[in-house]
């Protein structure tokens, strides 16, 4: 399951090829960066560096084994960690925040050493 937002460019035509050729052995979560297109104003700005520093933190922590969150306008896991939540789609009213805590929480932890 690959997941962006509606109103997200990828960067190249191969973004998917791309994010997929990180599903290797056991690896079921593949976390991305998103980042905001530069445009004028401070705001502009502020929004960027505020995306860059989210995404230090939450991709560092994943990567020392110790993942919290993942944006979800660039993210990709398998139909198995999504199952491991015990989580239906035909039942799921969840918005794409909440599945993405609710697979960190619950379904990570037991597949992680």
């Amino acid at each position: 399951m690959l997941f962006t937002d509606a109103d997200c460019k990828p960067d190249s035509t191969n973004w998917i090829t791309r994010m997929a050729a990180h599903f290797k052995g056991d690896v079921q979560l593949v976390l991305g960066y998103s980042p905001y297109f530069k445009t004028g104003g401070f705001l502009n700005s502020l929004i960027r560096f505020e995306t860059v520093k989210t995404a230090v933190n939450y991709l560092s922590a994943a990567l020392n084994g110790d993942p919290y969150m993942g944006i979800g306008r660039n993210m990709a896991y398998t139909k198995t960690l999504f199952f491991l939540t015990k989580v239906s789609l035909r039942t799921c009213t969840f918005c794409l925040a909440t599945m993405t805590c609710l697979l960190i929480k619950t379904a990570l932890p037991a597949i992680l050493p």
